[in-house]
């Protein structure tokens, strides 16, 4: 769910901040702060397993992203 993480990343920073999610999962917390106007910003461990699912919502959400790393 959305309403989580947009409440903290309303209420704890401002438009135009980098926002870090370091379990970033399905990428939920670097949507909302995009839609918030902030730089979401997330970090997986496992992509063998999340890789299918984060680029799918991504593409269901219609968010642009950048893949950096090895």
């Amino acid at each position: 769910p959305e309403d989580i993480p947009q409440m903290a990343i309303w209420f704890y920073s401002y438009r135009g901040d980098i926002v870090l999610d370091p379990f970033a999962g399905s990428f939920t917390s670097a949507i909302v702060a995009n839609k918030l106007g902030r730089i979401g910003l997330g970090m997986e461990l496992r992509k063998d397993l999340f890789e299918n699912a984060i680029k799918d919502n991504l593409k269901k959400k219609e968010q642009d992203f950048e893949e950096f790393g090895a």
